[in-house]
């Protein structure tokens, strides 16, 4: 510790940010209570796993983009065929409340962040307002509305 450092910023050089670590605690808590981290990594393969199988059904609308050994779990990334399908398809899960779909700006396509955690609490909230770290994760009724709806979007442009 440095005495002159701590005076000349009036002891606030090593305060930490209060109301995030409070934030982090509560979340904490509710991992906790949900089952734990081997809970959550549970329920996130679950859905993954249901989402890239939808996905598979439909290789002439829809391109995973990663190959099968390096996809990822957290952002599932896709694209339509043709691209204007695209605009298409995000437009109809925003109406229906699938929101958050559209790819990076840079890139594009179509990326389904199956983020953990996914609590549906004020806590969480507040983290995801805060860090944006939920990274507009979806709930598992969320992957079921997806799946219908990737489904539907499948009939009606196969």
């Amino acid at each position: 510790m440095s005495y002159p450092i701590l005076a000349k910023s009036n002891s606030l050089h090593n305060t930490l940010p209060i109301f995030d670590v409070w934030i982090a605690g509560e979340v904490m808590k509710e991992l906790i209570a949900a089952g734990g981290l081997a809970k959550q990594e549970e329920v996130a393969n679950r859905k993954a796993e249901r989402l890239y199988a939808a996905l598979g059904r439909a290789p002439g609308i829809f391109k995973i983009v990663p190959l099968e050994g390096a996809r990822s779990r957290m952002n599932i990334c896709v694209r339509a065929q043709p691209a204007e399908l695209e605009g298409v398809f995000l437009k109809g899960a925003e109406e229906r409340g699938l929101l958050g779909l559209k790819g990076h700006r840079s890139v594009g396509g179509i990326r389904i962040s199956n983020c953990v955690p996914c609590l549906p609490s004020l806590f969480s909230c507040i983290l995801w307002l805060t860090w944006e770290c939920v990274d507009n994760s979806i709930t598992e009724a969320g992957v079921d509305t997806l799946i219908q709806y990737i489904d539907e979007f499948v009939r009606k442009n196969a």
